[in-house]
């Protein structure tokens, strides 16, 4: 695990949503190195950048950092982590435990482009200023 690593979890977020969403995480990987079973890291979902009726998902300034599969570079053998333009939401920031992203159902996808990473913690930031 760690900063900037992408996951396909299990756990449905934001709570209570019909889509999974895929998750970035946006916890220093020092402190992701010092986690333990019953911890729980901080991450930012993913999600399309159109809803489900094909219109675009209205962005929030400073917040929705658009995304596209080749921002990403892929860990698993099947290639893409995403199949479609995206968005990191960083206004919707939640706490994933680390037992379910070590689960091995749970495999990360990939990691986020240095580059892009820098500017999802950027807008991640904003929410504290």
């Amino acid at each position: 695990m760690k900063q900037g690593r992408v996951y396909f979890p299990g756990a449905i977020l934001p709570p209570e949503q019909a889509t999974h969403h895929r998750v970035v995480i946006l916890s220093n990987s020092a402190i992701i190195n010092r986690s333990r079973s019953g911890s729980f890291l901080t991450c930012a979902i993913i999600r399309s950048a159109k809803n489900q009726t094909g219109r675009a998902v209205q962005a929030v300034p400073g917040h929705s950092i658009p995304v596209k599969s080749t921002d990403f570079i892929s860990l698993r053998k099947e290639g893409q982590v995403l199949k479609h333009d995206s968005i990191i939401e960083t206004h919707q920031i939640f706490h994933i435990s680390w037992d379910s992203l070590n689960d091995p159902m749970n495999r990360a996808l990939g990691d986020l482009d240095p580059l892009k990473l820098q500017e999802v913690l950027t807008g991640a930031r904003r929410l504290l200023t």
